[in-house]
């Protein structure tokens, strides 16, 4: 009886309500962005617009995991650990999921700036940062969901690219070469309309698209256009930290000064990796091969500054250009990867001389004070290896290494012999290895 009682009260208000209660709309302004200062604040979600994605960390060989470390993974981490990621049942990824959200953020922007019709200097900077952030997360998805980039595969299906904030839309499968386009034009336009440095470094400038540009040719294997962009990059800003103002000893050498970046003087664009187990700091079980470690030469402060020895439970690796405030590790763009870059372009285009140079201004840097010996244009050592085995030294653990993994991988010269061995079993990449691409999420 007390079940009807209920239900006959509820159907007699339910029936009391009248038509025009049922059909009022709610008074509460609708959250959908349409001003300059909306736009603005969708862009500024660092949770969300400034992330990288970081399987490619992880299925990179910069570090290796403990076989207890390996049983506390997840079954993604596992498999990007393993690189079993190209042939898999896996769920959606944070590293598919997070950049389509920053380019839906970066299209509502782009739409709603076209909606706006305001051409004030303001509306001008914020389309800036929307189409950087578009081709910041095109890119990341580029080095692990799409074919490598070769002159073979240009025509190949790489990934969807939805370039209006409408979800109903198509999204076609964009080719390879045409996804690169896309990140291409967007990075020109944004460099035109944004301030050439930001004072907030979670917001892109020009020097970042700049930076960015030389790095998509770099990856492209167009030398020719990553020298012009690297070129105009360094020659604006080419700050370096000097090592020896660091602390050695500190378990978090780097500065910070989040989100302005002041302290650390060769951030362009902080952003750092998806939280994943693996890339956590709080992550012990991760480690540094010794025989790596063991490349730095006396007087390399890199090594000091990278890596902490825990004697018989090997080196830790405590590098991050995040510094000492944040907990995840730093993958954006900074200018000591711009000089590593723009010295490899430079002499593959044959400018040896301009080479060294760059070379002798990063390195004097990270060597202990008067104890740096200048490379000469004339010394036989000074060869693509040689830069390619000092990029491997100064960026690791920024979330290049599988770039260039992927980049190198059908070079019969500077193939990246990548190997691992975890629980006893062997896992080795070779060259034009399918592995490098991982498959699209299952339930996409």
């Amino acid at each position: 009886m007390k079940k009807i009682t209920f239900l006959m009260l509820s159907l007699f208000i339910f029936c009391a309500c009248s038509k025009d209660f049922l059909e009022e709309k709610s008074n509460q302004k609708l959250l959908v962005p349409n001003t300059l200062e909306d736009f603005q604040l969708l862009l500024d979600n660092n949770g969300i617009m400034n992330r990288t994605p970081g399987l490619g960390q992880i299925a990179s060989d910069d570090f290796y995991i403990t076989a207890a470390g390996f049983t506390a993974l997840d079954e993604l981490n596992k498999l990007a650990c393993t690189w079993q990621l190209h042939n898999t049942n896996a769920l959606v990824s944070s590293d598919w999921k997070t950049p389509y959200e920053q380019i839906f953020y970066s299209n509502i922007v782009l739409d709603g700036l076209t909606t706006l019709g305001d051409n004030s200097d303001t509306a001008s900077e914020i389309r800036g940062q929307a189409l950087f952030f578009r081709a910041y997360a095109l890119f990341g998805l580029l080095q692990e969901f799409a074919p490598v980039y070769t002159e073979g595969n240009r025509t190949k299906d790489a990934i969807p690219v939805p370039l209006k904030s409408d979800i109903s839309a198509n999204r076609p499968i964009f080719k390879l070469e045409e996804v690169y386009g896309q990140v291409i034009t967007d990075l020109l336009e944004a460099e035109s309309k944004l301030p050439r440095m930001q004072t907030i470094k979670t917001r892109p400038s020009a020097l970042a698209a700049l930076s960015l540009l030389g790095r998509v040719y770099l990856v492209m294997g167009n030398y020719r256009e990553s020298e012009v962009y690297l070129e105009k990059a360094v020659r604006e800003y080419s700050k370096l930290i000097d090592y020896n103002s660091l602390s050695a000893t500190s378990k978090r050498p780097f500065p910070t000064d989040f989100p302005s970046g002041t302290g650390n003087e060769e951030w362009i664009f902080y952003s750092p990796f998806i939280n994943y187990l693996f890339l956590s700091y709080s992550n012990t079980e991760i480690r540094v091969n010794s025989e790596f470690v063991d490349l730095y030469i006396p007087n390399d402060l890199r090594k000091l500054l990278y890596f902490q020895d825990n004697e018989n439970n090997g080196y830790g690796f405590k590098g991050s250009y995040s510094g000492s405030k944040l907990t995840t590790m730093f993958a954006g763009l900074s200018t000591d990867e711009n000089y590593l870059n723009y010295a490899e372009v430079l002499l593959r285009n044959g400018k040896r001389e301009e080479a060294v140079a760059i070379m002798n201004r990063l390195l004097k840097t990270r060597f202990k004070t008067g104890t740096y010996v200048d490379i000469k244009v004339g010394d036989p050592p000074f060869t693509l290896d040689y830069i390619l085995s000092e990029r491997r030294k100064s960026l690791i653990g920024k979330g290049l290494r599988w770039m260039d993994m992927r980049r190198l991988n059908n070079d019969n010269q500077y193939f990246i012999k990548a190997k691992k061995e975890i629980n006893g079993e062997i896992y080795e990449l070779k060259m034009n290895d399918e592995r490098l691409q991982f498959q699209v999420p299952y339930n996409e």
